[in-house]
């Protein structure tokens, strides 16, 4: 590797630049082709299933978070019932946190799956909720934690801005 210290000429220290910029293009090329195609993916689920977004949660005996837990996804800036799906996993708990998430499943019957099962791990019940996934974009949120208000529209956002660059 060359020396690019202070005293490196600045020819120099830009045709390193310009090494790097050639070995990172081909990356950058299949990352943006996988945008394109998260893109036209997303427009096909929404399509079928009006969902965009999934959220997949692993919860053991996490009781006292998930009140405010739900209600940082239900608040959501782009609308909770038109574009947010979320599968929990109760994963053997042992206090009142299958009741807790039983009730946030009623009151939106069409945006939560509950489903319980003997305590097997974070990796297993996490797994366990993929196969219930309708969306094209999937993440992982703790049962005792909360996402700000505009999450969703950030990673909407960002996912436009992505697709955008890569034309």
């Amino acid at each position: 590797m060359r020396d690019l210290s202070l005293g490196a000429s600045t020819s120099r220290l830009r045709l390193r630049i310009e090494e790097l910029a050639r070995r990172v293009r081909p990356y950058l090329a299949h990352f943006f082709a996988a945008c394109r195609r998260w893109t036209r993916s997303a427009r096909q689920s929404e399509a079928e299933h009006g969902i965009k977004y999934s959220v997949v949660t692993a919860c053991y005996n996490a009781e006292p978070y998930l009140d405010d837990y739900f209600r940082s996804l239900t608040c959501q800036t782009i609308g909770f019932t038109d574009s947010i799906e979320v599968i929990v996993v109760d994963d053997g708990s042992t206090d009142r946190s299958f009741e807790v998430i039983e009730k946030w499943r009623l009151r939106y019957p069409n945006n939560i799956t509950c489903i319980r099962q003997s305590n097997a791990g974070v990796a297993e019940a996490r797994n366990k909720g993929l196969v219930h996934v309708h969306a094209p974009w999937v993440t992982f949120i703790d049962s005792d934690d909360f996402v700000r208000h505009d999450y969703f529209e950030q990673v909407a956002r960002a996912f436009r801005i992505m697709v955008r660059k890569s034309r």
